[in-house]
C-alpha cells in the first residue's frame, strides 16, 4: 500500500469512530432527557407546562428579578 491509501485509511477510521462517538453521546443525552421528563411527575406535560408564549411575566417574578439599569451614551 502507499502511503497517501494508509493516510486515507487512517484518516476515514478517525472519522468513522468521531462520528461513533457523536451518535453515541446523543443517544446518552436523549436517554437523560427521558428519564428526566418521566421523575416530573405524572401531570407534566412539555407541550403544556409554563406560561403561553407572548404571555405577561407574572408580578412575583418580576420582583424577584434584579434590577438592570441601561445607560443610553448618546
Amino acid at each position: 500500500m502507499s502511503d497517501l491509501a494508509i493516510a486515507a485509511f487512517i484518516l476515514m477510521a478517525v472519522w468513522l469512530g468521531i462520528l461513533t462517538l457523536v451518535i453515541v453521546l446523543t443517544i446518552r443525552q436523549i436517554g437523560i432527557m427521558t428519564v428526566q421528563l418521566s421523575l416530573a411527575g405524572p401531570g407534566f406535560a412539555v407541550d403544556k407546562d409554563g406560561p403561553e408564549v407572548g404571555s405577561l411575566i407574572p408580578g412575583v417574578v418580576k420582583t424577584s428579578l434584579p434590577t438592570i439599569t441601561l445607560f443610553l451614551y448618546k
